[in-house]
């Protein structure tokens, strides 16, 4: 059975998903401690050669252990590597060229290329990516590669879960994971075009609740009518409401009720709903629509409340006879939205409020700050070192930088490459990236940031004393400027050298 409770509640299929993915909770401690007093004891006696992702259940395993490969199967399925010194990476074996899924490059390999480590295409001088080199082995993942941020000070290789920002696993990062292999069984023989669910379902700005929801409908999984006879659910499979057949789409397009609703929501954009016949298809541009003021909403999107709410008004006509209104569903999809974006907002304001470091009568306070093109990827660094002899302003542009936060790690990581070049023991290093400076002292950095936090540990390890602070955006208006201004000049640069030559 598939069926799921009609107010979204947990179904067969979801049990077992959470099952497996608890399952994987426990080979995950395995993974990361094989040391503590479990991991001697079961890996000792059914795993002898030590590594956990590849080994077999043995022909006498008992059912505890056969369960935890069980989650351990889930587990392998969405690690990768993190690229540090790449010496622990395999060119063609191994999943590494992206953050976000399991990626390895397409094959064949050439029989010089077959052995490679992801280490061989690092210049050793240096630590940054031997264009030449990929540009021979691996032309069409060389753009891929070089977005990527290798260790430079030789830190190790990471292999991480990639269905959290920070690589460490989750019970509700591998529900998604075990879901998604279910429904893909569910859905076997429809057609599965490509779709972004991370831009367009994971990352809106809604209530967990509603995203797992939207989850749901775009994967064709929502216990309608039509779905439940599909499973051979002995129903009537018609809309309570129009008598109609009871589809996904039909819920939310095509019922005279949910029409009334649409007509009446303050969309700013020209979408005929009359015209939709599939809500994947249109799904990205559906859910990208504003809503008009004065409701309030301006960062958070209304569609997915106003589809939470049909469903919710719905399930409430099935089983309590409760009509409701179109301006009810709609009023309180708004009502909700506003709500729960309120609540962010404050939420957020109060994570803000980091306490700048003093100076600590530190020798040395060094500043940065970066500026990045989401278009052409490129990023300009700026830093200012001041001591009690002098003051030195820098900066530098460079390219291939995936995201702002990347560019932001860089130019802390030549700001505190400087200080130590020059001889200097004891530095207060500020940034205004909250996020950064987070990263830079807690533990578990994003995915995106391993390389280069793991090199600013490795140099700042020489000094004597050194401080990781935020400073307010206004109190690095030196810093931000030198960057823009690298950013402008090496954007100029590049377009120079791009220009054909005169004839």
């Amino acid at each position: 059975m598939t069926l799921s409770k009609s107010n979204g509640g947990l179904g067969i299929r979801d049990i077992q998903a959470f099952n497996d993915a608890y399952l994987a909770k426990i080979s995950w401690r395995l993974k990361e401690n094989p040391d503590c007093l479990l991991g001697r004891i079961l890996l000792s006696k059914y795993c002898p050669d030590g590594n956990l992702l590849t080994c077999s259940a043995p022909s006498a395993a008992p059912h505890g252990w056969q369960s935890i490969l069980v989650g351990r199967d889930l587990l392998a399925k969405n690690l990768g590597w993190i690229v540090g010194n790449g010496d622990s990476i395999k060119v063609w074996n191994d999943a590494w060229l992206t953050l976000d899924s399991p990626c390895r490059p397409m094959g064949p390999a050439t029989r010089e290329s077959a052995e490679l480590t992801v280490k061989d295409l690092i210049l050793e001088e240096t630590g940054e990516w031997n264009r030449g080199l990929i540009q021979t082995i691996l032309p069409f993942e060389e753009e891929r590669i070089l977005n990527l941020q290798p260790s430079t000070k030789g830190a190790p290789d990471a292999l991480k879960w990639l269905g959290t920002r920070t690589g460490e696993y989750s019970v509700k990062s591998g529900y998604y994971t075990a879901m998604a292999e279910v429904t893909d069984e569910i859905l076997e023989g429809e057609p599965t075009p490509e779709f972004d669910w991370k831009k367009t379902v994971w990352n809106l700005a809604v209530a967990p609740k509603v995203k797992m929801f939207m989850w749901k409908c775009l994967r064709g999984i929502l216990p309608v009518g039509e779905r439940l006879l599909a499973r051979h659910i002995n129903i009537n499979p018609a809309c309570k409401r129009c008598g109609n057949s009871e589809s996904i789409n039909h819920l939310i397009f095509h019922c005279p009720f949910a029409r009334e609703v649409w007509d009446l929501a303050p969309l700013d954009g020209r979408f005929g709903i009359s015209g939709l016949t599939d809500l994947r298809a249109d799904w990205t541009e559906f859910q990208a629509q504003k809503c008009l003021p004065p409701t309030g909403l301006s960062s958070s999107p209304i569609v997915p409340w106003i589809i939470w709410g049909l469903w919710k008004a719905r399930s409430r006509y099935v089983f309590e006879t409760f009509a409701g209104t179109p301006a009810d569903i709609l009023s309180q999809a708004i009502v909700a939205a506003k709500e729960w974006a309120s609540a962010q907002e404050k939420k957020a304001k109060c994570s803000q409020k980091i306490p700048e470091q003093t100076s600590r009568a530190l020798g040395t306070i060094a500043r940065s700050d970066a500026a990045w093109s989401e278009t052409t990827k490129n990023a300009g660094l700026g830093w200012t070192v001041t001591s009690r002899e002098q003051r030195t302003m820098l900066k530098k542009g460079i390219g291939f930088t995936p995201s702002a936060l990347v560019a932001e790690g860089l130019e802390l990581k030549e700001s505190v490459a400087t200080c130590s070049s020059h001889g200097v023991k004891e530095a207060l290093f500020e940034s205004d990236s909250s996020q950064l400076i987070s990263a830079i002292n807690g533990d578990n950095p994003p995915l995106e940031l391993y390389g280069i936090v793991e090199d600013i540990h490795i140099i700042a390890s020489a000094f004597d004393d050194v401080v990781f602070g935020w400073i307010s955006r206004e109190r690095n208006e030196e810093a931000d400027l030198l960057a823009k201004n690298a950013l402008r000049l090496y954007e100029q640069e590049v377009v120079v050298a791009l220009m054909p030559p005169p004839n």
